[in-house]
């Protein structure tokens, strides 16, 4: 027996003048200090490739300049675009099941697609203020076996943190919060976070093994891309005195209570 009940209510997020005026000054002028910044990164000289040593390096991070592997690169860049394609699948499919109930596609995609906008412009000018600030050598910089190429080239200091790593946990996070505000818990929740989480981790032992990075750096990057898909959603919930969900309930093997909540 399957029950199907339908309320007329609103999305669980909702936009805040105040708070996306915020949002917005700030992403936008960390936009504009992130194209100063890259603008202003000078590649490393073959001389100064030969005067390195690890010796530099902490303990934790050094014995990851042994590491030099281009098809762990790709596959890396593989499990971040499933990832996002992911991600991005599963808001889009609640949307629809959301829009089709409430009648209301406007006020469930302009808020779910403004989030994911914020969330990823976060993640990726976040981490690319900080490659340029800290201007850190890739760990196949120290790599012989590494191509002098590939390690003259301003990419080459810009090891921390993550960017990949940072936007796959972003975008994988920000899904699960969605579902988690949209369906109360349940196995199905629950494997949205375990997804959530395995996903970026994932990225980020490829982008070790493959020499890209330090393990700091995909640390550094799995927390901030996880802070943003978890915060920003956060703040668009602050507004709600009722936020809405689509109740899924097993009863038992026999019943199976539905009920879809906007």
């Amino acid at each position: 027996m399957i029950h199907f009940s339908t309320h007329a209510q609103d999305a669980p997020y909702s936009f805040s003048k105040k708070t996306d005026a915020i949002i917005s000054t700030t992403l936008l002028a960390g936009t504009a200090s992130y194209w100063f910044l890259q603008k202003n990164i000078t590649p490393l000289t073959s001389t100064d490739i030969a005067n390195l040593s690890t010796a530099s390096i902490h303990s934790f991070d050094r014995n990851t300049t042994s590491l030099y592997n281009p098809n762990h690169t790709k596959i890396s860049k593989q499990i971040a675009a499933v990832g996002f394609i992911g991600a991005v699948g599963v808001q889009g499919i609640t949307l629809v099941a959301a829009a089709t109930f409430s009648q209301s596609y406007k006020q469930h995609f302009g808020i779910l697609a403004t989030m994911w906008l914020q969330t990823n412009v976060a993640a990726y000018v976040g981490a690319g203020i900080c490659k340029a600030a800290t201007l850190r050598r890739r760990p196949y910089v120290y790599n012989l076996n590494a191509p002098l190429s590939e390690k003259t080239t301003a990419d080459a200091r810009q090891s921390f943190f993550s960017r990949h790593t940072s936007m796959a946990a972003a975008n994988t996070f920000l899904a699960a919060h969605v579902i988690s505000s949209y369906y109360t818990p349940s196995p199905f929740t629950y494997s949205v976070w375990t997804a959530a989480a395995i996903v970026p981790a994932a990225v980020g032992y490829f982008r070790v093994s493959s020499g890209e990075h330090f393990p700091t750096d995909v640390i550094a990057g799995y927390i901030y891309g996880a802070g943003c898909g978890l915060l920003i959603p956060y703040v668009h919930t602050l507004h709600k005195k009722d936020n809405s969900h689509v109740r899924i309930n097993i009863l038992s093997p026999e019943y199976v209570s539905v009920s879809f909540v906007w």
